[in-house]
């Protein structure tokens, strides 16, 4: 069924797969989470996962768009705020940046090392 949500999402493994050994492949990864994110839109997983997606083919304001918006549907969503500041570090947007790392910190996991790291690196 063209409704069936699961059915998208194994099609987007299927083309992320297939992306590693031909890169066109990611743009049907890319659709076939758009679809999902039709028939889902408040899942906050298939915004991350696009913004990924985005980023890993270098549009970086759809990606971060996708970000935002999974973060809006879960606040607390510790790798889509840890995502989000590895965007704005590539945009040179180091305060943005540290403000994600901050917020992860303050309101999600005091004793994530990831975002300790980075955060020092900034």
């Amino acid at each position: 069924s063209p409704y069936n949500l699961n059915f998208w999402k194994n099609r987007v493994k299927l083309f992320n797969q297939m992306a590693k050994i031909n890169p066109q492949y990611r743009q049907e990864a890319i659709d076939s989470l758009l679809k999902a994110s039709q028939l889902a839109p408040t899942d906050a997983k298939i915004k991350y996962n696009l913004g990924i997606l985005y980023f890993d083919e270098g549009q970086m304001a759809p990606a971060v768009e996708a970000m935002e918006e999974s973060i809006k549907l879960k606040p607390n969503y510790e790798s889509a705020h840890y995502a989000l500041a590895v965007f704005k570090i590539k945009q040179k947007q180091k305060q943005a940046a540290r403000d994600q790392l901050r917020y992860i910190l303050e309101k999600i996991d005091p004793q994530n090392q990831k975002a300790q790291e980075l955060l020092k690196k900034l």
